[in-house]
């Protein structure tokens, strides 16, 4: 029977042994209008937006930026509107971490509005226009604002255990040098530090430096985090102090996203989501490594993500495909970048598992990862066949479902 598995801004039908299949899928949750869902967080939120913003003479709002869908266009509106006073400057920041600028037009998909003339907003630079606090680095006009807003969808994350919360301001608004200063601490010596993973936050050093740096903004800072759906539709959503709101969306995503799985399995077939899940090779990676949790070592992967982008990585790493896991962790404890850390990440899976991947990625650069290609949904679903299991699992939004062994 064909199945539709997500991917870019659709789908493709993939034939599938259906009676082999076993689906992981989240909690299913029945959609709602996402409005009554955001409105009901922010007034119910301790404290309260206004009394947090008192006569407060200047705002910075940190958004995230294009290569995410965080329900923003939900939320922003609600937002600006309630924070307008006569007198007052509002700052729009697009956290951007390291990746590029957005363009005006991403922008305005951003904030679902064209914001009036009083609202200035910036693309973050983590190379200019900063002010230390704290133990940090981070974009001046957050610095400076007499108070500080962070708005974003919590999700596992393959490095801090979860986006949203603090992470808003590290990596998203923070210096080159913050950046990469925190995401060297993935390792232990040559070796991925055993603290660090998804859902992963007592003991994680990524974690804990987050919040390390960024004590400088307590006191000033409120934040509106939630959490989506497969589809990407709001389906829970908290507001206030920072750490209250982030870690109620945390123990919603581990209750409803993190699904039990009593075996792992021989072969997994896992789709990031569709669009901008699978925006590229980097924003897929946690495709990847959360299906790897499903999955036997040794056992076989198959990936169904666009990557309309490309790989997004420096094309100096693709050439280390064929390095040591311990050569690569070497190089980039001397010499640290992003792209290094996503090829080792994704090297460790690649290494322990047979990969294919569906996308528009080029063959001889899948081949040359390590993993097979393939052309076609037709291609994939005949491989899924071939294969001598007795149980297949389907991950349809691998990229937000994090399998947890529970025997």
């Amino acid at each position: 029977m064909k199945h539709g598995l997500p991917y870019g801004d659709g789908e493709i039908e993939v034939e599938l042994p259906d009676d082999r299949l076993d689906w992981i899928v989240a909690e299913r949750v029945p959609e709602r209008d996402e409005l009554p869902i955001v409105l009901a967080a922010i007034d119910g939120a301790e404290p309260g937006l206004l009394e947090f913003l008192g006569r407060s003479a200047s705002v910075a709002v940190v958004v995230s930026d294009h290569t995410r869908n965080t329900g923003s266009r939900t939320y922003m509106p609600i937002l600006l509107d309630r924070i307008r006073m006569p007198g007052r400057r509002i700052t729009v920041v697009v956290a951007l971490g390291l990746h590029r600028p957005s363009t005006d037009s991403e922008i305005a998909t951003i904030l679902g509005c064209i914001p009036d003339k009083d609202v200035d907003i910036i693309n973050h630079d983590p190379d200019g226009n900063l002010e230390a606090c704290g133990q940090g680095t981070f974009c001046k006009a957050v610095v400076e604002a007499d108070k500080v807003i962070l708005t974003g969808s919590v999700s596992f994350h393959p490095m801090a255990g979860y986006s949203g919360g603090w992470k808003s301001l590290l990596p998203g608004i923070a210096s080159r040098a913050c950046v990469l200063d925190n995401h060297r601490l993935f390792f232990s010596g040559d070796k991925r530090h055993p603290g660090v993973g998804p859902a992963r936050v007592e003991l994680n050093p990524v974690s804990m430096d987050i919040r390390s740096r960024t004590r400088g903004f307590a006191g000033k800072t409120w934040c509106l985090n939630v959490v989506q759906s497969e589809s990407k539709a709001i389906v829970f959503a908290t507001a206030g102090g920072v750490d209250d709101a982030w870690t109620a969306c945390c123990g919603y995503l581990e209750r409803m996203n993190s699904p039990s799985i009593r075996r792992l399995y021989p072969v997994v077939v896992a789709s990031s989501g569709g669009y901008p899940s699978d925006f590229s090779f980097y924003q897929s990676m946690k495709t990847l490594t959360n299906a790897s949790r499903a999955c036997v070592k040794g056992g076989s992967i198959y990936l169904a993500m666009e990557c309309r982008n490309g790989w997004e990585l420096d094309e100096s790493v693709l050439s280390w495909s064929r390095d040591s896991l311990d050569t690569i962790a070497t190089r980039l404890r001397k010499e640290f970048s992003m792209s290094g850390l996503a090829m080792h990440m994704a090297l460790s899976v690649i290494r322990d598992h047979s990969i294919a991947c569906l996308s528009s990625l080029p063959e001889q650069e899948v081949c040359g990862m390590g993993m097979r290609y393939l052309a076609s949904a037709a291609d994939l679903g005949k491989a899924v066949a071939a294969e001598d299991a007795d149980r297949i699992a389907v991950i349809p939004a691998a990229a937000a479902t994090l399998p947890a062994l529970r025997r």
